[in-house]
């Protein structure tokens, strides 16, 4: 075994340490990237999603506000060949449809906002399980980076003047 300098040796301790530090720096900016990708992906599915939410409350409150015009002309249609149209039944009939439409809408909406809810709660979530993931993924490189230091530097030591 060759013996070394304590200035030879505390010259290999810093190359050694930046190149490991490095190469621990370049490993978590890696995984870095790959849980960003994955909190892109699921970011797309929950926009997608959201769009689709937002998509069927629409088309549901459209189709409260088509149905509800049928109802009216055949109401209208049924109570004016009886000669109904201006009496308490067609307007109990119109209070009956409009009121329908309003639940329906009102339903549609309180769909959409619990699914934008928990689709929002579902994207807080995984950012913040990739955010924990990142930093125990450095803690815990960056701790093996600081034993094989350490490790170097017994081995340094023992082979010192």
């Amino acid at each position: 075994m060759a013996t070394i300098t304590k200035r030879q040796a505390q010259k290999l301790l810093d190359a050694y340490t930046k190149e490991q530090t490095a190469a621990a720096e370049a490993a978590i900016a890696a995984y870095n990237r790959e849980v960003d990708a994955n909190v892109a992906e699921t970011e797309a599915a929950v926009n997608a999603e959201k769009a689709k939410a937002e998509t069927e409350a629409a088309t549901t409150v459209d189709r409260a506000a088509v149905q509800a015009l049928i109802d009216r002309y055949a109401v209208a249609e049924t109570l004016g060949n009886l000669g109904l149209l201006r009496s308490g039944t067609a307007d109990t009939a119109r209070e009956g449809i409009a009121r329908r439409r309003t639940t329906t809408e009102r339903g549609a909406q309180t769909a959409k906002r619990q699914a934008l809810s928990a689709l929002s709660q579902r994207l807080v979530t995984a950012r913040r399980q990739a955010e924990a993931k990142k930093q125990k993924n450095a803690a815990t490189v960056r701790k093996t980076v600081a034993g094989k230091v350490a490790e170097k530097k017994l081995t340094l030591g023992k082979q010192g003047g």
